[in-house]
């Protein structure tokens, strides 16, 4: 069943050929299935089985979501770039604790974690996920640079059927003990924040965490003195509260790791493919949590601590 492209934007007329041709199997990016899922009814969601999520991490408020409304229908995360035929692996049964995992890879298929240099990288430390396999493209049409960059000989072809390419995806991702692999953001996004390499990717798949946390998106900002700092950018359910969100995150980050400011706004902005737009942050319209309201000197001795403060700074 496959939607009008002209429609793909209305999310009433979705939800209305779910249900008229009774879709029991669906492939969706969580931030249109969670359009899908606010205001639905449950019987508009009855005939799903299986949604499979892919394009993006899924917030553990999505799948609280979908189990209030969609109860029968078994979630699945899939994870896999054009360059390797969309998927290389998957996770069957997605829950609160296992957002970010992506699973193993599918048959024909093998992933390794690499450093640098190409060398194999212990379980549980970080690298560049590398995949081989039937599914590798043959490179980037008329650009031969990018091809040989990013599609590299295989140095353990003999572990992986005699592939004999790679294909260096950009992505961040580390083996778990279980045999699992975890996705922890990209390589290139990567930022320097008073001296220590911060992936923002994996500060968002801590607040995706949060129940009250939709969608969410991390981003270095430099002020006017040049000092980096971390931005978050929210859209939750009902009121945050900035403290919370930063005991949350330090159960599980290091304290550099925290972002120094929170905005929130009802929703943030997707591109045409309905994956977060990240360029459009900057012009959204957001409010900044905890700012509070201005409240002016009450007395000569506050406003001499103001005057001295202003001098100073």
């Amino acid at each position: 069943v496959l939607i009008n492209e002209a429609r793909w934007g209305e999310v009433a007329h979705i939800r209305s050929v779910l249900a008229r041709q009774g879709v029991t199997h669906c492939a969706v990016v969580p931030s249109m299935y969670r359009l899908l899922l606010e205001g639905a009814a449950p019987e508009e969601l009855a005939s799903l089985r299986r949604v499979t999520l892919a394009g993006e991490r899924a917030p553990a408020g999505l799948l609280a979501a979908s189990a209030a409304l969609a109860p029968q229908a078994q979630l699945d995360n899939e994870y896999g770039p054009t360059e390797d035929s969309v998927t290389s692996a998957s996770l069957l049964g997605l829950t609160p604790e296992t957002v970010g995992i992506i699973g193993r890879p599918i048959a024909n298929h093998h992933a390794l974690v690499l450093d640098d240099d190409l060398n194999l990288k212990p379980i549980g430390e970080p690298g560049e996920l590398c995949l081989a396999g039937v599914g590798l493209a043959r490179g980037y049409l008329n650009r031969p640079e990018e091809t040989a960059a990013r599609f590299v000989a295989n140095p353990f072809k003999v572990h992986c059927h005699g592939a004999d390419r790679l294909y260096r995806t950009g992505d961040l991702a580390r083996w778990l003990p279980d045999g699992n692999l975890e996705l922890l953001g990209r390589l290139d996004q990567q930022v320097q924040v008073h001296g220590f390499r911060v992936e923002p990717q994996e500060i968002e798949a801590r607040l995706l965490a949060h129940p009250q946390v939709r969608q969410a998106a991390v981003a270095a900002r430099v002020d006017d003195q040049g000092q980096t700092a971390l931005w978050a950018w929210l859209a939750a359910e009902g009121e945050l509260d900035p403290e919370e969100l930063r005991r949350h995150l330090l159960a599980s980050l290091p304290e550099y790791m925290v972002p120094s400011v929170f905005l929130t706004a009802p929703a943030l902005p997707l591109n045409r493919h309905g994956k977060l737009d990240r360029a459009a942050l900057e012009s959204l319209e957001a409010t900044r949590l905890g700012a509070g309201t201005y409240q002016a000197p009450r007395d000569a001795r506050e406003e001499s601590l103001a005057r001295i403060w202003a001098e100073k700074l």
